[in-house]
């Protein structure tokens, strides 16, 4: 199966918003932001919008966060995330010799120590896989929390999601995106008073956090897949990668009524881009940018769902 190319690395029908620019850290405007009511504004109270990291690539933030308790520090604690991902990334990707041992380009299971030890490097105090009790459909049910932090007085419950994102000329994403999404919003609404009442050792407010990372990539088994890959890899300038995440984001939300409230996206090194790896076989893929999605909800400890 050959990779088909179009004019734009964009390939989705759903238009952006085009009323919108953003200061970047250099003092002047992008070209496309993701601050559509569907997505997410520029985010206020310390993340920088558009920060570029020598050696890491290019990070934005995007949030709609009301100004109460606890959100000024979950966007915090979502953007220094992200950034310290990066460092772990790279990290990995030095030590391994290539991009094959990039946490991400694989599972869930692969991402979720890589997320344990950037929330740690915070620093903040981390512990995986939780026990917790859920609420079932009226049923008391066992179940795990993927992660629970400590991180500024402030505790958070992660559920992390990982899936991927090609770059193809057909409308819409695919169905596990928004199914991954959804259970992500779901699995943490369930979760009983019990974890906030024993898990819960900071001021009174414990933040829930679905943390969704996406993977852009585009593929080939081609003879030629190097060529293609190369042609692919030009198209994908940060305004286009840009228009897809907030494409991606905007799509989201509609779907359960779980619009993200916070975005990040990772625009990788351009030399991280230019070796496709191996995937299966003779097939290679290339990764040229990761979006991070989350719904922050910030829940009292005397409420009996969180």
């Amino acid at each position: 199966m050959t990779l088909q190319l179009s004019s734009e690395c964009t390939l989705i029908s759903i238009a952006p918003p085009a009323n919108l620019t953003a200061k970047n850290t250099d003092g002047g405007k992008s070209n496309l932001t993701c601050g559509s009511k569907e997505c997410s504004g520029f985010s206020k109270g310390g993340a920088v919008p558009r920060k570029a990291l020598r050696g890491f690539g290019i990070l934005h933030t995007f949030d709609t966060f009301k100004d109460v308790e606890g959100m000024r520090i979950a966007r915090d604690f979502l953007a220094s995330t992200m950034e310290s991902f990066t460092k772990v990334s790279r990290k990995l990707r030095k030590v391994g010799g290539d991009s094959d041992f990039l946490p991400f380009i694989w599972r869930e299971r692969q991402l979720a120590p890589a997320l344990y030890i950037a929330i740690y490097n915070l620093p903040a105090a981390v512990l995986g896989e939780l026990p917790t009790r859920r609420d079932i459909h009226g049923a008391n049910a066992h179940g795990w929390v993927d992660c629970w932090a400590r991180y500024r007085g402030i505790v958070f419950l992660l559920e992390f999601k990982h899936d991927y994102c090609p770059c193809r000329p057909v409308n819409g994403f695919n169905k596990s995106l928004y199914t991954k999404w959804n259970e992500a919003c779901v699995q943490l609404g369930q979760i009983k008073r019990s974890v906030a009442r024993d898990q819960n050792d900071g001021n009174g407010v414990l933040v829930k956090l679905p943390l969704f990372v996406v993977v852009h990539y585009a593929g080939s088994n081609d003879q030629n897949a190097q060529s293609k890959l190369d042609q692919f890899r030009l198209q994908c300038t940060e305004k286009a990668l840009l228009q897809r995440h907030n494409q991606l984001c905007r799509a989201l939300g509609p779907q359960m009524n779980r619009r993200p409230a916070w975005s990040g996206l990772w625009i990788l090194p351009e030399e991280w881009v230019k070796s496709p790896v191996s995937a299966k076989g003779e097939r290679y893929e290339i990764y040229p940018a990761l979006s991070f999605f989350s719904l922050p909800k910030v829940v009292p400890k005397s409420r009996e769902n969180l």
